[in-house]
């Protein structure tokens, strides 16, 4: 009887050895999950400062679509986009103005078996310009755009490949949302997060919630709903 408590002891002292260990392993564990979950924290904020840095130096640019291209083995200048660019922006802006440009080329190489006339990115020369350009592209839509001129924003790929991903998954939420509790009303998409506007059925109040490029990587993220969540709008 005394060896099977000896016995008995041992066992014991041999599990409280075990559970000391593995509870010493997962502080250790937790320890280095905190530790990985900095450096990857640390990761994301330099990338956006470097995607914003990219994004600062782009502000001044617009990138401009189905502007003509000379055909054939012609070449194109720089002075050539130019003059072309600001032709079809006289021809759908009032009051324009001498907008001046830094520099106007085209992007990419040109194909011989292209469709499309090849994109145009400018650099203005005056900020205030630029923003009087895009904010006024709806006379894109006037009568006098006969060769169907676009504009939009220049981005870095990065910028791009997130706003390609919020606005994907902002429509996402949007279809999915036409029953639930919420009704989505107004989508705006931000720098690597998507608002998403909706108001409660039950008392008619508008709210806006938002989500980070790391929450819309869980199914579901749109539904979680809390009943102070989001900010009025």
């Amino acid at each position: 009887l005394i060896a099977v408590n000896k016995e008995l002891l041992d066992v014991k002292k041999s599990v409280q050895y075990m559970s000391d260990k593995l509870d010493e392993s997962n502080e250790n564990l937790e320890q280095q999950r905190q530790h990985f979950d900095n450096i990857h924290n640390r990761i994301w904020e330099v990338q956006d400062k470097t995607r914003d840095l990219e994004d600062r130096s782009r502000r001044d640019n617009l990138v401009f679509r189905n502007i003509p291209e000379a055909v054939g083995e012609e070449r194109e200048t720089g002075d050539d986009c130019e003059r072309k660019l600001k032709s079809e922006l006289n021809r759908c802006y009032t009051d324009i103005g001498g907008i001046q440009f830094e520099r106007v080329h085209r992007l990419g190489r040109k194909k011989k078996d292209a469709v499309h006339p090849r994109l145009i990115i400018a650099k203005f020369s005056s900020h205030k310009d630029r923003q009087f350009v895009i904010n006024n592209s709806k006379n894109l839509s006037k009568k006098e755009n006969t060769n169907k001129m676009t504009v939009s924003e220049d981005f870095s790929e990065d910028t791009v490949a997130v706003r390609r991903q919020l606005w994907n998954a902002a429509k996402t939420a949007q279809h999915d949302y036409e029953d639930a509790t919420y009704i989505i009303t107004h989508v705006k998409l931000v720098y690597r997060r998507v608002v998403l506007s909706y108001k409660n059925k039950s008392s008619d109040t508008f709210f806006s919630r938002g989500y980070s490029l790391y929450d819309i990587q869980k199914p579901g993220w749109y539904t979680v709903k809390t009943k102070n969540s989001g900010q009025r709008y």
